[in-house]
């Protein structure tokens, strides 16, 4: 990369992260109609018309003749014999088999003579699902341990008297209206978790919740956090992303990025942090949020792990895309705790080895366009396909 990108671009963290968050949400007055104002439609396979028939907002044919990259499926997705939810439900059952069964019919509507469509498997190698939880190979040990218990989250949230919990606010392992076997029920997840040690027991583990829905009192885990640092998380896990290739036609998978999530400088994200004293006060009012403080697993760690994990999936000859932005992940990434090792740096030697990058052009740095970063990494081989997240997520208008 030229040494015009190559010149550091100081800004202060708060910056960092008003940018990382208002370049992903703002939408202005009036939506531009298509998704990543691009060829890239995302998970048409899971988002369905407010009709309550579950009816998607986009046709397959739709899809067929108008996309050229389709990010689909989800972090909940397993073999057809490991899902246990055993119920219909919108979008589901989360199995690869069945997202093979909607690329397949797909592909069949394409147009003769076009490009074949790029689909990528939306996966999140950093967050471990209840159905994984429960699938051989699993450890304790995969996940990011804390120093605070989730008992001690529980009370917390009994005791939230903001204006969205006024001591109503619970934590579950699954909500009461929920069934028994599903893919939001964890309470079999956390015995998996404590009797698959060495490891911390499901106390002692962080978990991924969402604020999505104020009005919903009771806060259940979506997933676990997983720690990308252990080897043996890694090897475990793109073994299977090599099984789900197979199983679901997928032509590459998503190796995704939080990287705002544990950049420092004083910001946290996590219940009770300096940016969610309570319910009421998480700053920008995130859709989820880690349960507890991670324990030694911050940027640092997160990166190496991130890196790791890209050069894994490479040596077992698993394709991955990225989706991020080049500012300031590419330009003052790097953490002052390694001074022998560049984050910054390390995160562009991933996107060097990805099948696709979907470079976000709403987060650019204060002096580079997207044209120029565009040039500037296809230079060092990368494959780049421009996306802004401003466009929100709607269908496409017709020329």
């Amino acid at each position: 990369m030229t040494a015009r990108i190559r010149s550091r671009i100081f800004v202060s963290f708060l910056s960092i992260v008003l940018m990382a968050t208002v370049g992903l949400e703002s939408k202005g007055a009036e939506r531009i109609e298509q998704d990543w104002c691009s060829s890239v439609v995302v998970r048409p396979d899971r988002r369905q018309q407010a009709t309550g028939k579950c009816d998607l907002v986009w046709s397959e044919s739709e899809v067929a003749k108008k996309a050229g990259v389709v990010l689909m499926g989800g972090y909940q997705d397993v073999s057809a014999e490991e899902d246990r939810s055993g119920l219909p439900y919108c979008g589901g059952p989360y199995t690869h088999q069945r997202n093979a069964a909607y690329i397949k019919s797909i592909r069949a509507l394409r147009p003769k003579g076009e490009e074949p469509i790029l689909f990528a498997h939306m996966a999140r190698s950093d967050l471990v699902s209840a159905s994984h939880i429960q699938a051989e190979g699993f450890r304790s040990g995969f996940l990011v341990k804390t120093k605070t218990p989730i008992s001690k989250v529980a009370e917390s949230l009994r005791s939230d008297q903001s204006p969205d919990c006024q001591g109503a606010c619970r934590w579950a392992f699954r909500r009461p209206d929920h069934p028994e076997e599903g893919p939001h029920n964890f309470e079999a997840a956390t015995r998996a978790i404590d009797s698959s040690g060495p490891g911390p027991t499901h106390e002692e583990v962080v978990y991924y919740v969402s604020l999505r829905q104020p009005a919903q009192k009771i806060k259940i885990p979506h997933a676990a956090v997983a720690n990308l640092t252990n080897p043996d998380y890694r090897s475990w896990r793109v073994q299977r992303y090599k099984r789900a290739l197979g199983e679901g036609g997928y032509d590459a998978v998503m190796l995704n990025e939080k990287f705002a999530q544990y950049f420092g400088g004083g910001v946290d994200y996590w219940l009770g942090s300096s940016t969610c004293l309570d319910v009421s006060r998480c700053t920008g009012k995130p859709d989820t949020i880690f349960s507890a403080k991670p324990d030694d697993y911050g940027f640092a760690e997160y990166v190496a792990g991130w890196v790791a994990f890209a050069r894994d999936l490479k040596a077992a000859d698993v394709p991955y895309m990225v989706r991020t932005v080049p500012h300031p992940w590419l330009t003052n990434a790097d953490d002052p705790s390694t001074p022998e090792v560049n984050e910054a740096l390390e995160i562009e030697s991933v996107l060097e080895g990805a099948r696709l990058v979907l470079l976000g052009a709403g987060n650019t740095g204060p002096t580079l366009s997207i044209s120029d970063w565009e040039r500037d990494l296809s230079e060092s081989g990368v494959r780049i396909l421009p996306v802004d997240g401003r466009c929100g997520y709607a269908k496409k208008v017709s020329s």
